[in-house]
């Protein structure tokens, strides 16, 4: 598996879901990428599931699926 990372952003605060999901859109933008988007991971924090949900209509082949794994310590 190859991971490259296409952009880093600061933010001041913690970041409501329609602030990211309008710089996760500009970014993909910037590269050119927004169409060619088949999978979205998170974290499974509200704020960035919330952008993924506001996204999904505009991300054709991206359907919304939720799973947790469970990390023992």
């Amino acid at each position: 598996m190859i991971s490259r990372v296409l952009n880093t952003e600061h933010t001041e605060e913690s970041a409501p879901s329609v602030n990211l999901a309008k710089l996760i859109e500009d970014i993909a933008a910037k590269w050119n990428i927004f169409d060619k988007v088949v999978a979205v991971v998170t974290d499974n924090a509200f704020n960035i599931v919330g952008a993924i949900k506001i996204l999904a209509a505009k991300l054709a082949g991206v359907t919304l699926r939720s799973s947790r794994i469970r990390l023992a310590w």
